[in-house]
């Protein structure tokens, strides 16, 4: 340990000691805790989660009056996000649909990035396909769905050298406007739901309409309510996310509100079963022959064999497997459902909002970032920094010491030394010289004693002459003369290369460690909110 005894000198190692400590301390607290307490907190933004209630904001129009307000148009709509690439309809994916929700307070300031999601009902549909019974007959097919439907006497499309494929989508209800259709008196309007969708190649015609070699299948659409977890985007309310690995069935019967009849029947014949006159885009028919013409299909062809076209994954003659002639008509099917769902959604703001479930809204706004990385850096610092304070404490409070305080400013250091003795020995009456001084403070002993001084205690520093003893005699080249210049200089520790070179090295260390930090901030575009650890706005 260090100790100091007064009326002497300081123990050089607890001054080394003392001198390193404090040093230290300085170094961390104005080359890392200084430096890096302004960099703890950033701007940027967070994700934001609160609890909302959301409640639906639309319903279905009634039943009764879908005929009419479910018209050509939708087709239209379905054509351009085919074909076109435009939008889908707000609260609609190409799978489902689902009713428009909001939350029951809205929030003062709507952020673009503003998300809402809750437990919703999503209506959906999916097509039950089955091989078809073929016979050739000498006036056409046979097809039969084995389960009391069967349409004969029917010529498919002829190929021709220019086209290679034929696909047709036969639907059930008859038209003027249609060349096949399955209604017939040995196919029930119980199965009026069915369609016959064919696919066959010029490499199997063996006369005009008939193939040695086809794919033929009777599909039955379905629907369904199932209730899952619902993400969408509150400006466009497009439907970003949706967790369909355990949807919970509804139970409800999709029939009671909505027209599936209608529907299949604008489906398989392209219009409305008694259309009256109205606006052009309503009473038209869809004409996709432009967008089909590239295919090499075979002419005429329905509306949805467009649509099963443009939904299609594969090439064309990939719809020789039924798996893939399945899969195109269904996406077909899912899409035309969801916009015709889309069609028949009327806002209820008159009677409020209904089914009001729990939610959460979810935006990003604009906030100070704690950056916990960093902070855990300034607060093992601030630790280690208090941590040697006191060791530097506890060396100082064991020295041996006579004060009665410690000095705490030059005027204390010179109350203390204003002994007689003292001032005599640095007299300056213009005789003393670097020399007689130096002989002067070798011949005396100082010593430190508390006096009382008008009965309060005092420190002083008193010098006593030492006995009379013969000094050593000093040769010229060791005079400690000033003027002279030849005395023998001693480096202090403190600036000694050891210790510089722990200086130097602590300076480079904390260099490095700010552009380590600045590389990996950058790489991150500055700010990462899903890798924060923490973040308080």
């Amino acid at each position: 340990m260090c100790v100091l005894v007064l009326g002497g000198d300081i123990d050089k190692s607890c001054r080394h000691w003392a001198v390193f400590l404090a040093g230290t301390i300085m170094i961390l607290i104005f080359w890392v805790v200084t430096p890096l307490q302004s960099a703890i907190f950033n701007t940027g933004t967070v994700t934001r989660l609160l609890p909302t209630d959301m409640g639906i904001s639309a319903a279905l129009v009634p039943l009764e009056s879908q005929s009419a307000r479910l018209n050509v148009n939708f087709l239209n709509t379905a054509y351009g996000i085919s074909w076109l690439g435009q939008q889908l309809p707000r609260f609609t994916t190409a799978d489902f649909a689902l009713l428009p929700f909001q939350p029951v307070v809205k929030s003062s300031k709507g952020s673009p990035a503003e998300s809402w999601s809750t437990s919703a009902e999503i209506y959906s549909t999916s097509l039950n396909c089955t091989p078809a019974d073929v016979k050739i007959e000498p006036k056409g097919y046979t097809f039969s769905n084995g389960r009391g439907c069967s349409v004969s006497q029917m010529v498919l499309a002829t190929t021709t050298f220019n086209t290679q494929y034929m696909v047709s989508y036969i639907g059930y209800h008859s038209n003027a406007v249609l060349d096949w259709s399955l209604q017939n008196p040995n196919c029930s309007l119980e199965h009026s739901n069915n369609f016959l969708a064919v696919w066959a190649s010029r490499d199997s015609l063996v006369q005009p309409g008939i193939y040695s070699n086809l794919t033929a299948l009777f599909c039955r659409p379905s629907y369904r309510i199932q209730e899952v977890l619902v993400k969408v985007n509150a400006s466009d309310g497009m439907v970003a996310t949706t967790d369909l690995a355990a949807p919970k069935e509804s139970g409800k019967n999709v029939s009671n509100l909505f027209n599936t009849t209608h529907f299949e029947y604008i489906l398989g014949v392209g219009m409305q079963p008694d259309q009256e006159r109205g606006d052009f885009p309503d009473t038209a028919l869809l004409e996709q022959f432009p967008q089909l013409l590239d295919y090499n299909l075979t002419w005429p062809v329905s509306n949805m064999v467009g649509f099963g076209i443009a939904q299609n994954t594969t090439s064309v003659a990939g719809l020789a497997d039924p798996a893939s002639l399945h899969d195109a008509f269904e996406r077909a099917h899912k899409l035309l459902f969801a916009v015709a769902f889309s069609t028949l959604t009327s806002a209820q703001a008159s009677i409020g909002l209904q089914d009001v479930k729990p939610g959460m809204r979810q935006d990003n706004v604009e906030a100070i970032i704690m950056v916990r990385t960093i902070s855990i850096v300034v607060e093992v610092v601030l630790a280690i920094i208090a941590l040697l304070a006191i060791v530097l404490w506890y060396y100082s409070n064991r020295r041996p010491s006579r004060l009665i305080r410690d000095p705490a400013s030059i005027a204390d250091v010179m109350s203390v030394s204003r002994h007689d003795s003292i001032m005599e020995l640095f007299r300056n009456d213009g005789t003393m010289t670097a020399p007689i001084l130096s002989q002067e403070i070798s011949s005396r002993i100082f010593t430190i004693d508390v006096v009382k001084v008008q009965g309060f205690p005092t420190v002083q520093l008193e010098a006593k002459k030492l006995p009379s003893i013969q000094l050593p005699r000093t040769s010229a080249t060791s005079s400690t003369s000033v003027s002279s210049g030849s005395f023998v200089p001693v480096r202090p520790v403190e600036l000694k290369f050891t210790i510089g070179s722990i200086l130097v090295l602590a300076i480079l260390s904390s260099m490095g460690g700010i552009i380590f930090l600045d590389i990996w901030s950058r790489n991150r575009n500055g700010k990462n909110c899903s890798e924060i650890p923490a973040a308080s706005y």
